[in-house]
């Protein structure tokens, strides 16, 4: 369900792709919108997460009878620094205070967050649960958009990319509207002395910032990387007792390479015993395959470590052996200025900057011919 109005980005998701076929549309406008009314929750949130909490949920560990997150960061505050571990709730993670909200929208300031991306985490949940129970060969094709959307929205919603957006987008909008010689010319003509952007936002109440952050929409429906990931080849890795198990780090998903390239590949722990993995190369799919299980859990986690924001999250006691070496390494490389406060600024639930991706899941057997 898309943001609509001006917000709302032209089209209404990807078109009918090479292999697999889309539903007919997503909704594009507040009149379509009107019937969907009775589906929204009336309380709006300005707790917004970057991570969905039905990717966070399988980590959860019971104890004393209570069900937390074990979140593992680098604690740079004391004069020896450490591995420490926050245990919380949901509730208590990856999540940025308006992240996602707007100005102002008829459905709420938090509508990108609680319709768009929350149609999102409801089916991408459902495809999830299917994928886990049933693998991917038996996955329909609306269920494979459904989750290859939860993929991407992974990313557009880091709160870099957001910010990214907002800026980046209202600065552009701004600059197309200021030198646009037409409107420049009818606004001196009515003796209009604002530039047109800020008529446009103190005058007419529209706000740019709002019409950039509406765009993150096409980050996620972007028909030339959703059709080559539908496409692309799925499977599961799935662990044995002796395999140990995933971690999940706050910016859970992993990509080698670019979309298209032919080494593209995608991994996201689901389970501490599952993972799913995509390639684009045939080779890559058998070579996969064959790594050992114990080997593909190691270097996954190594990458989720060196790519995470700041927590990772882990229901197993023995990755506390070896997490501390490559939170080091992660905080040392991107340290804030300040270099202290509260945990990766637990505040807002996020620290103020990304990550590399990572490339530990890059050995040579890995490649395709």
């Amino acid at each position: 369900m898309r943001i609509g109005s001006i917000l709302s980005p032209a089209g209404c998701g990807w078109p009918a792709f090479t292999s697999l076929h889309l539903r007919p549309c997503f909704l594009a406008d507040h009149d379509n919108w009107q019937t969907h009314l009775w589906l929204l929750p009336v309380q709006q949130s300005d707790r917004h997460h970057f991570v969905p909490k039905l990717l966070l949920r399988p980590w959860l560990v019971e104890q004393d009878g209570q069900r937390n997150l074990h979140g593992y960061w680098w604690n740079t505050k004391t004069h020896n620094q450490k591995l420490a571990c926050k245990k919380r709730g949901l509730e208590a993670f990856c999540f940025k205070l308006d992240l996602l909200s707007l100005r102002a929208h008829k459905l709420g300031r938090d509508a990108i967050e609680r319709v768009f991306f929350g149609e999102i985490d409801r089916k991408g949940a459902q495809a999830r649960d299917l994928l886990l129970e049933n693998g991917p060969a038996k996955l329909s094709s609306e269920r494979r958009v459904d989750f290859a959307r939860l993929l991407l929205s992974l990313e557009a919603r880091r709160p870099a990319t957001v910010k990214r957006v907002r800026t980046d987008g209202r600065d552009y909008f701004a600059k197309e509207l200021n030198t646009d010689r037409q409107i420049l010319a009818a606004m001196a003509e009515h003796g209009v002395v604002e530039t047109p952007s800020d008529y446009v936002e103190n005058v007419l109440g529209v706000s740019l910032e709002d019409k950039a952050l509406a765009g993150i929409q096409r980050l996620i429906d972007n028909p030339a990387v959703g059709n080559v990931l539908i496409n692309a080849h799925w499977d599961l890795k799935k662990l044995g007792l002796s395999d140990g198990s995933f971690v999940l780090s706050d910016r859970p998903l992993i990509r080698i390479h670019g979309y298209n390239s032919p080494g593209a590949t995608w991994v996201l722990p689901l389970t501490p015993e599952v993972a799913f993995f995509a390639v684009n190369h045939a080779a890559n799919l058998a070579k996969l395959r064959s790594v050992p299980a114990h080997r593909f859990a190691k270097e996954t986690n190594k990458s989720s470590a060196l790519q995470t924001e700041c927590f990772v999250f882990s229901a197993d006691l023995h990755h506390e052996v070896w997490l501390g070496k490559y939170l080091r390494q992660k905080t040392r490389a991107t340290a804030a200025p300040d270099g202290g406060g509260e945990p990766c600024g637990s505040k807002s639930g996020v620290r103020h900057h990304g990550g590399p991706t990572s490339s530990s899941l890059r050995p040579k057997s890995w490649r395709p011919g």
